[in-house]
């Protein structure tokens, strides 16, 4: 970031990219293409234990902690499989037959 940047708060730079889109003062000075306009906000409370795992979490995978959370929320929100999730359990459950078989138990 520049100087001035700097000295920028952060509710300015929200303000700055929500009417710009224009990362070219981050990340190095490379300008980044937008693909998804974010414009719905949910307010989640979470207890001091809570956000220590999201915060720990996010570092561990390099994110800051709302594009963790947002992962976290959309990866919940796929619908499961049903019809896979019982095929693979099937194969699994044939597996762990043979294995007994082969195994006496």
């Amino acid at each position: 970031m520049s100087d001035s940047t700097r000295d920028t708060t952060e509710a300015e730079l929200a303000d700055y990219y929500d009417r710009t889109h224009d990362l070219s003062e981050f990340e190095g000075g490379e300008e980044f293409p937008v693909e998804v306009r974010r414009n719905v906000t949910i307010s989640v409370r979470f207890s001091e234990k809570e956000i220590a795992l999201l915060r720990s979490g996010a570092e561990a995978a390099g994110e800051k902690v709302t594009a963790y959370i947002r992962a976290a929320a959309l990866q919940q929100a796929v619908p499961v499989d049903r019809r896979r999730l019982r095929r693979a359990l099937q194969a699994i459950s044939a597996d762990v037959a043979a294995a007994e078989r082969l195994l006496g138990a």
